[in-house]
This record gives C-alpha cells, sequence and structure tokens, in this order.
C-alpha cells in the first residue's frame, strides 16, 4: 500500500512540476511577443557618402605631442652614456616640433630610478630598484639632484621625464595654453 501512495505522490508532484514550467514558458512567450508589438520600427537612416573633403578633413586631425629633448643636443631618449647625461641634465629640457614650432617647458616630472644590489637575511643577493620622484617647476632639474646623480649615477640606471608641460613660444612669450610632450627616456649606459 506504501508503494501505491508513494507512486501517486511522485506522480502529482511531477505533474506540479510540469504544470508550473508550462505556466512558466507560456508567461514567458506573451511577454516576448508584448515586446514585439511594442517595440517601434524606425525607418533605415540614410547615410551620405563621404566625400573627399570630409575624409581629408578627419584625416588632419591627429594627437599631437611635441618632442622633449634632453640638452640643446636633441636627445629624444634610449642609451646615454654618463658624462653625456650628466653634461645635457644641467642644461635641461627643450621642445621643439617636426615644423619648426618652440616650445618653453613648464614643467615636468623627474623619475630616477636607481639599481642597487641589496643583501637579505638569508645573504641572498637580489637586485632592487629605488625610485627618487620629484615635480620639476621650469625646465631643469633642481641643483640639489644634479649634484647627488652626478656622484650616484651609473650604467643600468633609467631616468624618466614624464608629463612634461609646455606652451608654445609666440616670439619669446609663452602661449597661455599648456600642451604635455612626449615623455623621454634615457638609460645610461657605460
Amino acid at each position: 500500500m506504501e508503494s501505491n501512495s508513494r507512486i501517486r505522490e511522485n506522480m502529482s508532484f511531477r505533474q506540479t512540476i510540469i504544470f508550473v514550467l508550462i505556466a512558466a514558458g507560456c508567461l514567458w512567450g506573451v511577454t516576448l511577443q508584448a515586446q514585439k508589438k511594442g517595440a517601434k520600427k524606425t525607418p533605415p537612416t540614410k547615410t551620405k557618402p563621404k566625400s573627399a573633403d570630409t575624409v581629408a578633413i578627419k584625416k588632419a586631425i591627429r594627437n599631437f605631442l611635441p618632442d622633449i629633448y634632453l640638452g640643446s643636443g636633441g636627445f629624444k631618449g634610449g642609451e646615454i652614456k654618463k658624462s653625456r647625461f650628466d653634461s645635457l641634465l644641467k642644461v635641461g629640457l627643450n621642445s621643439h616640433d617636426s615644423l619648426g614650432n618652440n616650445y618653453k617647458v613648464l614643467g615636468f616630472n623627474f623619475i630616477y630610478a636607481e639599481r642597487v644590489v641589496y643583501e637579505d637575511s638569508m645573504a641572498n643577493l637580489q637586485v632592487i630598484t629605488d625610485y627618487l620622484f620629484e615635480y620639476c617647476p621650469g625646465d631643469t632639474v633642481s641643483h640639489g639632484i644634479i649634484n647627488a646623480l652626478a656622484e650616484r649615477s651609473k650604467a643600468g640606471d633609467t631616468v624618466f621625464f614624464d608629463k612634461v608641460s609646455v606652451a608654445r613660444l609666440r616670439g619669446d612669450v609663452p602661449d597661455s595654453i599648456s600642451i604635455l610632450g612626449r615623455p623621454v627616456k634615457c638609460v645610461i649606459v657605460k
């Protein structure tokens, strides 16, 4: 008897589940149908063929960043010998673009990454990079840092001039609008 009642309970439970699933499917179908009827049909938009003038205008707009140079010699980054780096750092940064426009450097972030060998508590040697960061107003690094780097810089160290703010020169007067120039990365070699 118990087995028959269990079978009946299982059958009624299955029928209830099937009924619930069918009802949910019907409600879902009705909802989709209502969404389709409620959606507005938009007419296809006509696109104008692009003329040569509009294409030329779009190509002329570019993201322009003037080049930044370390010293007056035109060094834009890369590997540099220590003696040359020390002499160019004293001169400072300058900027101009390929069209011959000159820019005044208003300020920049100076980042010096020094490679140092440390020994941990287990006497294992580790090469770690120490960073020095300074915001420099104007076009040169402070004299204290220049003097410290003359003694401290060595092969393997890296120098970054980042977020260089420049203003276009109109004669000898800088423009009131400043923009960012290209960053410079120098790696000191022997």
